[in-house]
């Protein structure tokens, strides 16, 4: 019994030295956010460096893990970017620029493939970029003028087109959404923004009641309706 007592301690202790959290060396670095895909850590810097370390991505490297944290070399002056299970977005002088698994179409390139590196994401219109959302299969930004454009899957509506529900390869307008937006996010299957006036709205999926409306359903809702506070 004591010998089973032992090996549970010992056990124990191992597990928790694995989960002891280990600080990232970033030298002279100020890093004002961090985000994480699976298997590759990210930090934003004060002077607009996107840094990434662990498995590579977004970059060329002649190992597959990189320890050290290093820059994004096609991504000069971030000013914000997202990641998620399998792609990042970054947002560099206004474009935006995606990489990682193109799962259905979440790159926002127009193209079918997965990107190594960083690949423009261009919008629909003349619009600039500013502030990026992504999930497995969509991604969405908040852009300068106001508007929310999203590409990538449609099956519960979350591109706010109101149309067929086919996934989008590239950037198009949430055509639904009227208010001026401050700040969108994304999941699997719905998207909200908050707007001015501090109103939250949210499309999409409502099988587990994402849309905040007190209710819950299975169908499609590709026009925005505002979140109930209580």
């Amino acid at each position: 019994m004591l010998g089973i007592e032992r090996h549970a301690a010992a056990r124990e202790v191992r597990q928790r030295r694995r989960r002891r959290s280990c600080p990232a060396d970033l030298g002279a670095y100020r890093v004002l956010r961090a985000g994480a895909t699976q298997k590759t850590g990210y930090g934003l810097t004060a002077e607009g460096v996107l840094l990434n370390w662990g498995a590579v991505e977004g970059r060329q490297a002649s190992v597959k893990v990189d320890r050290v944290p290093s820059s994004l070399p096609a991504l000069p002056s971030v000013s914000d970017f997202a990641v998620g299970e399998l792609h990042g977005c970054g947002v560099s002088q206004g474009t935006v620029y995606c990489w990682g698994a193109n799962t259905a179409q979440a790159l926002c390139t127009g193209l079918p493939d997965s990107e190594q590196e960083p690949r423009l994401a261009p919008p629909s219109n003349d619009a600039r970029g500013q502030q990026i959302s992504v999930s497995r299969s969509n991604t969405c930004a908040r852009m300068t003028d106001g508007t929310v454009q999203c590409c990538g899957d449609d099956r519960h509506g979350q591109l706010g087109r109101g149309d067929s529900g086919a996934p989008r390869s590239a950037f198009r307008p949430v055509i639904s959404l009227a208010d001026h937006v401050v700040h969108v996010v994304t999941s699997d299957g719905s998207a909200c923004a908050l707007v001015q006036g501090g109103a939250v709205k949210c499309w999409g999926s409502n099988e587990y009641g994402e849309l905040g409306g007190q209710t819950r359903d299975g169908l499609r809702h590709p026009q925005p309706s505002q979140v109930t506070f209580r």
